[in-house]
C-alpha cells in the first residue's frame, strides 16, 4: 500500500467515490474519458465495489447506489469523503451541529480478510449539503492526486458561503483563506475560492458561492474535478457517450474546467492544467 497522497487531517477531502444506478455503465464511460482501469472487490453477498487504479495506486470507488438510501435529488452521486480519525465521534459532533445522519457510521471489511479497511458513514450539513466521513485503517485514501487521469481539485458549492464555512469550521476545526482569482476574458471579472486549509496547510480544496443561475443542483454540493491531458477531446469524448454539459469550457489563469453531468446522471468536473498543453 502506498502512501496517500492527500494530507490526513481532520476535514480535508481524502477519497471520492460514485454510487452509481448502473454500475455496468458508469465503468464503460469513465474508463473512456478518464483511462480508467478497475480491480473489483467482492464485498460480500454480491455486492462489487470497484477500484480505478494506476499500477496498484487507487484513483477512486465506484459501486451501486443503494436503493434504500436518499443521497440527493440525482439519480447517481460522486460523494466526496472528509478525514477523521474517528467516524463516530465526529459523526456525533455533526448531528450536534445541526447535520444529519444518512448511513450510521460502520467499519469496512473485506470477506476473508482480518483487517479492517477503514470506518464511514454518509452525512448531511444542515443545508442538505451531502458528504462522508471516512476513518483510515489499511485504506488510506487517495493514492494518486493531481495527475492525469486522477482527482486533481475540490469545490464545495454553497448558496452561503460565509454560513457554510463557520459550520465547518466548527465540527472539524479548519480555517479558510480567501483567494481571488480572474476568470474569463472580461475585464475585472474573478471568482473567489475560500481555500480550505487542514492542519495549518493549504489543501486542494475551496468553498465557492453557488451562481444561481448556473446551478448543477438546487442544494449544495461537493464537485470533484478530474485532470485530463486534453479538456476538448474528453469532453467530445463524454458527450458522445451521453454526457449533459451544460457550459462551455471556462478558463482561468491557470487552466480550463468544464463541468458535466455523466449518463447516470452524476456531476463532475474535468480540469487541464496550462503546463499540460
Amino acid at each position: 500500500m502506498t502512501q496517500p497522497s492527500m494530507l490526513q487531517a481532520l476535514g480535508n477531502p481524502i477519497w471520492f467515490d460514485l454510487a452509481s444506478s448502473d454500475v455496468d455503465a458508469s465503468l464503460r464511460f469513465y474508463s473512456e474519458v478518464l483511462g480508467w482501469e478497475y480491480e473489483s472487490i467482492d464485498m460480500g453477498g454480491g455486492n462489487l465495489y470497484h477500484l480505478a487504479v494506476d499500477n496498484d495506486r487507487n484513483i477512486a470507488g465506484l459501486g451501486q447506489r443503494p436503493a434504500d438510501v436518499q443521497l440527493g435529488e440525482r439519480e447517481s452521486n460522486w460523494i466526496t469523503h472528509l478525514y477523521t480519525d474517528d467516524a463516530r465521534a465526529t459523526a456525533a459532533k455533526v448531528v450536534e451541529m445541526g447535520g444529519r445522519v444518512i448511513t450510521e457510521p460502520h467499519d469496512i471489511a473485506i470477506p476473508g480478510q482480518l483487517e479492517i479497511v477503514g470506518a464511514r458513514c454518509t452525512l448531511a450539513n444542515p443545508a442538505g449539503g451531502v458528504f462522508s466521513l471516512w476513518q483510515s485503517g489499511i485504506g488510506q485514501g487517495c493514492d494518486v492526486f493531481g495527475e492525469v487521469g486522477a482527482a486533481c481539485w475540490i469545490e464545495y458549492h454553497t448558496p452561503n458561503v460565509d454560513a457554510s464555512k463557520q459550520w465547518h469550521s466548527a465540527v472539524f476545526g479548519v480555517e479558510f483563506e480567501p483567494f481571488e482569482v480572474p476568470v474569463g476574458d472580461a475585464d475585472g471579472a474573478s471568482v473567489t475560492l475560500h481555500m480550505l486549509k487542514c492542519g495549518g496547510e493549504d489543501q486542494s480544496c475551496a468553498f465557492v458561492q453557488m451562481d444561481t443561475g448556473e446551478m448543477l443542483m438546487q442544494v449544495p454540493y461537493w464537485m470533484p474535478y478530474f485532470m485530463v491531458a486534453d479538456i476538448e477531446a474528453a469532453a467530445e469524448i463524454a458527450r458522445g457517450l451521453g454526457a449533459e454539459i451544460p457550459m462551455d469550457i471556462g478558463s482561468l489563469p491557470f487552466g480550463r474546467y468544464v463541468a458535466m453531468v455523466d449518463p447516470q446522471d452524476a456531476a463532475f468536473s474535468l480540469w487541464q492544467s496550462t503546463d499540460s498543453e
